[in-house]
């Protein structure tokens, strides 16, 4: 009896959040096609760039193995443009996928890093597809990037919704009547490479391992992460990004980690049923849903 009645709350849920989701596929739909028409079919496979400490490894495996880095195509994300391998690689397509590179209460740290960053972008040379999710939109960072003619911006639309039925939600985001949890920037980054029709995918940096990075403070029971991306010799502790930011408990952050898991799994499927490749070519990770060499 008690199966039977979880059985009807789910299919109670998801049929009314369906009904929702079916609605606004078709005001994201024109959206979507436009930014499928940004896909290049010379591209053979495109290289999405974590900013995992394993990528300084794996861009140096590239090297060795198929020469330099130009004449490949990018998919860089957050802060590498801050890193020298930034104009070695010249991105295709650049997503920011962070709050904080749209919202206006940043810390004044985290502020003066994204006015970097945004003055990198602003005299980037090459042509280059910057992808945010809508939320962005009117954001300080996009006035100033749009000044270069060199960079295109798009604004992803959102259509997502907690469904619990993992079958119903691969099929829509086969479909592209939902999209995926925008809660990481590598999801993200395969959902755009998705979109606009690459066939093959090989990911690197993609440690995924943020979790391991946790602390709980012994005294006073605060949450803080120590975290360490590529361009960095040493982790930092990760201070709170908002002014007036309250952190985070840790089962909070334990079942945001277990979602990008999870989306990963989903996401993994939506290529696999759909004819394509996703290869996790990092040197270090813990995501085990796509193939790996």
């Amino acid at each position: 009896m008690g199966i039977k009645i979880i059985k009807i709350a789910t299919y109670l849920h998801d049929g009314v959040l369906l009904i929702k989701l079916l609605v606004k596929s078709f005001l994201i739909k024109k959206t979507l096609l436009n930014i499928s028409k940004i896909g290049n079919n010379n591209i053979t496979y495109l290289n999405v760039l974590g900013n995992g400490p394993s990528l300084k490894k794996d861009l140096e495996w590239i090297r060795s193995n198929r020469g330099q880095l130009t004449g490949e195509y990018f998919i860089g994300v957050n802060f590498f443009a801050l890193s020298e391998e930034y104009i070695e690689t010249k991105p295709f397509i650049y997503v920011l996928a962070d709050p904080l590179f749209w919202r206006n209460d940043l810390v004044d740290k985290l502020d003066e890093k994204r006015d970097r960053l945004i003055d990198i972008l602003k005299t980037t040379f090459w042509e280059m597809n910057i992808f945010l999710p809508e939320q962005a939109r009117n954001s300080k960072l996009i006035e100033k990037v749009k000044t270069n003619q060199n960079i295109n911006v798009y604004l992803l639309p959102n259509n997502y919704a907690p469904l619990l039925n993992e079958s119903l939600y691969e099929i829509l985001v086969r479909k592209r009547i939902m999209t995926p949890l925008y809660g990481n920037v590598l999801l993200v980054s395969l959902w755009i490479a998705y979109i606009i029709g690459i066939k093959e995918i090989r990911i690197y940096g993609a440690n995924f391992d943020f979790y391991k990075s946790y602390r709980v403070d012994q005294k006073t029971n605060e949450v803080f992460v120590e975290t360490l991306h590529f361009y960095e010799n040493k982790p930092t502790r990760e201070e709170n990004k908002y002014t007036g930011q309250k952190n985070k408990m840790l089962h909070v952050r334990l079942r945001q980690a277990s979602s990008a898991l999870f989306n990963a799994y989903i996401l993994s499927k939506v290529f696999k049923k759909s004819g394509r490749k996703v290869i996790n070519l990092s040197s270090n990770s813990v995501i085990d849903s796509f193939e790996r060499s």
